[in-house]
């Protein structure tokens, strides 16, 4: 894995990060952020708006794409301040002594006390694990309860172009149940009816999205912990461990999720709630693996997604 600095759009301080299959962009200045994202030979897979306006004038954050590791309150909703107040500021920034790992710190939210970043590293399937981190920062020992959403804004392109699937299946269960949950109001947020009606489709073991610029959010449990977003260019796998005790306050026990609008899509996996002890770490490990397109085939993206499993996603 090779590390180097480089910017973004010429002056963003940022740091690229690449391996002889994928390469990703952190952006270190306004973060924690990745917000590049491709196969090596591949186009782009992150959205990105660095221009924009705040979003929120309250806390003046900026929306800006990219994948970012929000903390939930352990709520449905993951729009809370205290998930992206601090997106935008300096990271520290670290490595390893074999700079094989690489991690990002933002600055402490003065707020809620508590710390978020990556940790990133190369794994065995054509892409990097990439570990959302929440540390609990109080002072007081009091402990902090929530959990982690990964976040990617993913480009889509032209309308149409791109799909972004759940696996929803247990490939060695005689029962097969797709449960998933439509979002219809969330955060000022709502669901139009063409995000059903024109962009979703539903079979056996598969949810999909297909973005085409309508506004919407499906939440679902996906037994593989599998997100697929699939283009012409490039099948762009986040793969979770699937824990027993996983967000039990949300409906469904959902793990996944896919957000759209009229810009990006984003696909969203979440770890369990939990508490975490003053001084700890909260980790949420994603194993991002770039591809090929693979096509649809339900049976052969099980294949895939456990194969992507199979050597133990980090904890």
């Amino acid at each position: 894995m090779q590390v180097t600095d480089t910017r973004i759009d010429g002056h963003m301080m940022a740091m690229h990060i690449s391996t002889d299959h994928a390469e990703l962009i952190v952006l270190i200045e306004m973060g924690p952020r990745i917000i590049s994202l491709k196969r090596r030979g591949g186009t782009e897979r992150m959205f990105r708006n660095l221009v924009t306006n705040p979003d929120y004038a309250e806390t003046g954050w900026r929306g800006m794409g990219g994948a970012r590791p929000w903390a939930s309150d352990g709520e449905v909703c993951d729009e809370g301040i205290r998930a992206y107040a601090q997106d935008n500021g300096p990271c520290e920034v670290s490595t390893s002594d074999d700079r094989q790992v690489v991690t990002v710190w933002g600055a402490i939210d003065p707020r809620f006390m508590i710390q978020r970043g990556f940790e990133i590293r190369k794994n065995n399937h054509w892409g990097f694990d990439v570990t959302s981190l929440l540390k609990n920062c109080s002072q007081g020992g009091m402990p902090l309860q929530g959990g982690m959403w990964a976040v990617a804004a993913v480009d889509f392109g032209e309308t149409g172009s791109t799909t972004l699937g759940i696996l929803t299946g247990k490939p060695d269960s005689n029962w097969q149940v797709g449960d998933y949950r439509i979002i219809w109001d969330w955060a000022g947020h709502h669901t139009q009816p063409e995000f059903i009606s024109d962009q979703l489709a539903i079979a056996k073991g598969l949810v999909c999205v297909t973005p085409k610029g309508f506004e919407g959010k499906l939440m679902a449990n996906s037994p593989l912990g599998t997100i697929v977003v699939q283009n012409d260019d490039t099948s762009f796998f986040k793969v979770i461990q699937c824990d027993p005790r996983l967000n039990s306050l949300l409906p469904g026990r959902c793990n996944t999720a896919v957000y759209t609008c009229g810009q990006f899509a984003e696909s969203e996996t979440m770890g369990p709630t939990t508490f975490v002890e003053a001084g700890n770490v909260l980790r949420h490990t994603e194993r991002w693996a770039l591809y090929e397109p693979v096509g649809w085939n339900v049976d052969g993206l099980n294949n895939i997604a456990i194969s992507i499993a199979s050597d133990g996603i980090p904890a």
